[in-house]
């Protein structure tokens, strides 16, 4: 069960600390209209899914 909070935690605080840096980001690439795609970004929060899905069948299994 604390395994899911911390995941949680841990991405939510992610997407707190870089939101800045996105949003500078996509505003830029609308100006200069060369807009590239977040790979990494979209692969951490796909992992972060991931990672709730499982702690959470694993929760359930074992409570």
């Amino acid at each position: 069960m604390l395994a899911l909070i911390a995941t949680a935690a841990a991405a939510a605080t992610c997407i707190f600390a870089t939101q800045n840096k996105r949003y500078r980001r996509g505003s830029q690439g609308v100006c200069t209209e060369q807009i590239r795609a977040d790979v990494s970004g979209v692969f951490a929060l796909s992992t972060a899914v991931l990672l709730l899905g499982a702690f959470s069948m694993i929760a359930r299994l074992t409570f």
